[in-house]
């Protein structure tokens, strides 16, 4: 039985590195820069998961609704071929119907007056 789980767990596959790598860590300050601006705001972006509607909305902090322009990419750490990027539009929200079940990172950043914003959340999909 053991031999059986050691053999299954070793077929597997974990994409817990994306493909851009190496372009992603050169950015490593500006992605720290942008997190740090994010956590100076008074209040917090909202990322909702209706899961009866299959629907996922983004809402970002009151004051940024207009003048942002931004992405959102949902991250699969599980399958890194079921990644997608949206353009961030207020209100966003997007059909969760054909995205694979299971966990997701939710990656929001935008800029609004010349400042950059970045946040991530976990959400589940059933």
């Amino acid at each position: 039985m053991n031999l059986v789980m050691v053999y299954k767990s070793t077929k597997q596959e974990f994409h817990l590195v994306t493909h851009s790598y190496y372009e992603e860590s050169l950015d490593y300050d500006k992605v720290q820069t942008m997190k740090s601006n994010y956590s100076m705001l008074d209040v917090e972006a909202q990322v909702t998961v209706i899961q009866e509607e299959a629907l996922l909305t983004v809402q970002l902090p009151e004051g940024f609704e207009e003048g942002s322009k931004g992405t959102v990419h949902m991250y699969c750490p599980t399958d890194s071929d079921a990644d997608q990027r949206f353009e961030l539009q207020q209100p966003f929200s997007i059909s969760t119907g054909d995205l694979k079940t299971g966990k997701w990172k939710v990656i929001v950043d935008w800029e609004k007056d010349g400042k950059t914003y970045l946040f991530e959340r976990s959400v589940f999909l059933n």
